[in-house]
């Protein structure tokens, strides 16, 4: 979304009539396209299904099929083969709160807005988990 605001040259609504609108998260990729350097983003946010993983700088904090929480420095392991984790608790207990954060502010919608959503979902196989989360069912055996 960012990207297509900044060709075209338009900007974000804070609010529609007077609903507040989310704000924008993500940057451009503009700048790349015109040969220019862009300012990476400080924190890169991942989940899917029941993998997580937060990087800052050098740092990526992971986790596997809702395991514990593995650190690694980027820099220095790029193959991930050395968790830090018992090492640095402080970064992890410090990254896994901005996950969390994180998680909360995109990976949701609330309320009535999901409604509709979780009832499509449910009629083609999708339950909701202990964490809110909608995820496939196990498939059914006769």
């Amino acid at each position: 979304m960012a990207t297509f605001l900044d060709v075209g040259n338009a900007t974000y609504p804070k609010q529609v009539g007077t609903r507040a609108i989310d704000p924008l998260q993500g940057l451009s990729l503009n700048p790349i396209f015109r040969g220019e350097q862009r300012k990476p983003h400080d924190t890169l946010y991942f989940h899917f299904g029941t993998d997580r993983a937060l990087r800052q700088g050098d740092w990526k904090l992971v986790s596997a099929k809702r395991g514990r929480w593995e650190l690694y420095n980027m820099d220095s392991d790029r193959t991930e083969l050395h968790d830090l984790s018992a090492e640095q608790p402080e970064r992890v207990k410090a990254m896994s709160a901005e996950w969390f954060d994180m998680a909360k502010n995109i990976d949701r919608v609330k309320g009535k807005q999901l409604a509709p959503v979780k009832e499509e979902l449910s009629d083609i196989g999708f339950r909701k988990d202990t964490s809110d989360q909608l995820v496939p069912e196990a498939p059914k055996t006769n």
